[in-house]
């Protein structure tokens, strides 16, 4: 357990935050009104969600220690990363996709903004308020995928995104706060 908690307190509070957002998220994505959910797909869901929790514990224990600057750490684990994906495509004898500057543009600003900053920002945060607390930020994907997709898209927002949406900021701010301290007042006088 002391492997898991790498020294933040597990209080039912924290509990509770964390189960709120998972519920929230199952709220917002209602797999109920899916009609047939795919086994393979709900399967990589999970395994993905679980990625997520492992890496930041992992990313706490290991990484973040280390001398290293948040930026020099996320540009080490995404270099990795393209190299194994590298490896993944090796095998692929498809034809080479022919060059055109728009999509290849938009994979750098995607790569350097989004994923980039991302991890820089993870690793700061981790540092600062440690695995557990760091991790409440992926509960904030598809709140902040639906209010985009609201105010850009306009897709609807229904009830069911409201009230996940409410669910999973309750249970964000649940885990993250922090209890009040006792002072001691002691004014220097006798």
């Amino acid at each position: 357990m002391a492997t898991l908690r790498q020294g933040e307190p597990v209080t039912t509070r924290r509990v509770l935050g964390f189960a709120l957002g998972l519920g929230g998220c199952l709220v917002l994505l209602s797999p109920w009104d899916a009609g047939r959910v795919d086994p393979l797909g709900a399967a990589a869901c999970i395994a993905a969600a679980l990625c997520y929790a492992v890496s930041f514990v992992y990313m706490a224990r290991y990484l973040t220690p280390r001398d290293l600057t948040p930026t020099v750490l996320s540009a080490a684990q995404l270099i990795a990363a393209t190299g194994w994906t590298a490896l993944a495509l090796a095998p692929d004898r498809g034809p080479l996709p022919a060059f055109e500057p728009r999509p290849w543009l938009a994979l750098l600003v995607l790569g350097v903004l989004g994923t980039g900053a991302a991890y820089v920002l993870s690793y700061a945060l981790l540092r600062a308020s440690g695995a557990a607390t760091a991790s409440t930020v992926t509960y904030l994907f598809p709140v902040v995928s639906i209010a985009f997709g609201a105010a850009f898209l306009a897709e609807p927002a229904t009830a069911a995104m409201l009230l996940g949406t409410t669910v999973i900021l309750t249970g964000v701010a649940l885990s993250r706060r922090r209890p009040a301290t006792v002072r001691t007042g002691s004014t220097g006088k006798d």
